[in-house]
C-alpha cells in the first residue's frame, strides 16, 4: 500500500515548484518545531531549578 503524496499541490502539473515548495515547508515545519521543543526543555529545566 502506497501512500498519497501529491507535492503538485503547490504547483503546476509536471513543474519542479512543486517539489521546492514541498521540501520548503517541511524544513521551516521542522525548524519551528525544534525551536519550540529547546524553549520548552529550558523552560522546564529553570523552572526546576537545575538551571543555573
Amino acid at each position: 500500500m502506497r501512500a498519497a503524496y501529491s507535492p503538485s499541490l503547490f504547483a503546476i502539473e509536471g513543474s519542479k515548484i512543486g517539489y521546492a515548495v514541498f521540501a520548503l515547508a517541511g524544513t521551516i515545519l521542522m525548524i519551528i518545531l525544534l525551536i519550540e521543543a529547546s524553549r520548552s526543555a529550558s523552560t522546564r529545566a529553570t523552572a526546576s531549578g537545575t538551571l543555573r
